[in-house]
């Protein structure tokens, strides 16, 4: 796991913030080359769609199997919930505050609103419900 801690470091992680990510299931079961792979797609992917290095930190800290979620899901979650009234924006800041969003399924996110929508909520309370 040398290289993997290097890369890690490389990035911004502290000692311990690599222990905790690396410990964790299910990075701990993938093939040390495979895993720099995923962080350098991974870590780059969230760049590119507008986190920061810090946010991706916090991110990751949050949710160490992000790093395990390929950059397509990663993408698909973004662009469902955009699909389900959330701007980009908004998708990224609840990411931030909540980044086990990117671990959810997307028919687990829409039965959710739909439960909501069921129990009485419009839409636009749902939205605003949950960016809160």
């Amino acid at each position: 796991m040398d290289k993997v801690e290097e890369k890690l470091e490389s990035l911004g992680y502290t000692k311990e913030d690599i222990e905790e990510i690396i410990n964790t299931y299910p990075i701990s079961e993938i093939k040390t080359e495979t895993l720099l792979k995923n962080i350098t797609r991974n870590y780059n992917l969230l760049l590119d769609v507008g986190y920061s290095q810090d946010d991706i930190i916090k991110i990751t800290k949050g949710l160490p199997s992000i790093y395990s979620i390929t950059a397509e899901n990663i993408k698909q979650k973004i662009e469902s919930m955009e699909g389900l009234g959330y701007s980009k924006e908004e998708v990224l800041k609840i990411g931030k505050k909540l980044p086990t969003i990117y671990s959810l399924s997307t028919d687990n996110l829409s039965r959710k609103i739909e439960h909501m929508k069921s129990l009485g909520y419009s839409k636009e309370e749902i939205l605003k419900i949950t960016k809160s």
